[in-house]
């Protein structure tokens, strides 16, 4: 009898062990509810619900370094993130009628993504020559990226095998777990190390530690949140930069760990 509790207690672990694995590979959904966030609309600098003559007041008090409050990403037309004198110049032509508010948008929460300042149009998503699509995490975690770039600032971001057909790559580096690369970086199962030099974005893991490392940089940069498999909130940002300094090294931490069937 004892033999037989201690199958069905085995079973039901492992049974869960696996749906746990299987939810943690699962590619993004497409009927995914993303909630935007509207704490700002461009050109509304002091947040009044309007853009009129005040907002233009509101500015160029600002640039003038006078003690005001204004909301920076509704100042920021150019998205160069600061509200300055450039600014007051846009904010200027849209009241001549010369230009107007949708211009200097794009329809997606985020209206400019860098990496180490350069636009993410100069990017492809890297990974290794041979990767095998049907099992690769590094494979798994670009598309995951690409997904979330997408839905973030509108722009599709190719997957390349090897090199970057771009000026620039996000280059996903998965190493075989316990090799000598993956014990020098101490990367074990799920760590993860992500870094830029020289203007691309490298992303190391072994078994899931680029996933991990993808959805960080989703989070931290481009502003989403993820609450549950099927709904998402995101910041609006005129501006998301990954800075040329990025150097994260990241030890997952597993205080307690939950089996169901």
């Amino acid at each position: 009898m004892k033999k037989l509790i201690s199958a069905l207690i085995l079973t039901a672990v492992l049974i869960g062990t696996l749906s746990t694995c299987i939810f943690a590979y699962s590619a993004p959904t497409s009927t995914l509810n993303i909630r935007e966030d509207n704490s700002y609309s461009l050109g509304d600098v002091n947040s009044d619900g309007a853009v009129n003559s005040l907002d233009a007041y509101t500015l160029k008090a600002y640039v003038a370094s006078f003690d005001t409050d204004l909301s920076v990403d509704a100042a920021d037309f150019n998205a160069d993130g600061s509200a300055n004198a450039v600014d007051v110049f846009f904010l200027k032509c849209i009241f001549a009628e010369i230009s107007s508010v949708s211009d200097f948008e794009n329809g997606f929460p985020i209206y400019s993504l860098k990496i180490a300042g350069n636009t993410i149009e100069n990017y492809d998503i890297v990974v290794a020559a041979d990767t095998d699509i049907s099992t690769s995490n590094a494979y798994l975690s670009a598309q995951i990226l690409q997904t979330y770039i997408k839905k973030g600032c509108g722009y599709d971001i190719g997957i390349a095998f090897g090199e970057s057909t771009k000026n620039y790559g996000i280059y996903y580096h998965q190493e075989d777990y316990g090799s000598a690369q993956a014990e020098e970086l101490n990367l074990g199962v799920e760590n993860y190390i992500y870094r830029v030099e020289s203007g691309n974005l490298h992303i190391y893991g072994t078994v899931r530690g680029c996933m991990y490392a993808t959805y960080e940089i989703i989070e931290n940069y481009l502003g989403f949140r993820f609450y549950s498999d099927k709904n998402t909130y995101v910041y609006n940002a005129r501006t998301a930069h990954i800075p040329a300094d990025t150097d994260v090294f990241y030890r997952v931490p597993y205080e307690f760990r939950f089996s169901g069937g």
